[in-house]
């Protein structure tokens, strides 16, 4: 079972670029300046994050990310909830 998690996690990594398009700015701008972005990675680390970006112009966004993490390696704990907010500049 876990080979079988393994090959799957492994390739979606491989295969995501192929299967997702980017959009032209234009594109964001008009139908959809609001995004919400979801790590489905993350959950086999024990963390969960989630994102919300807003579009701002064609070429600028602002994001802002909430994080919980309860991960632990023998004797380390990594546990807590973090915000993160980022302002984006697109060069193209």
């Amino acid at each position: 079972m876990k080979n079988f998690i393994k090959t799957l996690v492994i390739s979606i990594i491989l295969l995501a670029p192929l299967l997702l398009h980017g959009q032209q700015p234009e594109v964001v701008m008009t139908t959809r300046p609001n995004v919400v972005k979801i790590n489905l990675i993350s959950p086999l680390l024990r963390t969960a994050s989630v994102f919300y970006e807003r579009a701002l112009s064609t070429t600028t966004s602002a994001q802002l990310g909430v994080f919980y993490s309860g991960y632990t390696s023998f004797e380390t704990v990594f546990q807590g909830v973090g915000i993160t907010p980022e302002f984006r500049f697109y060069l193209s």
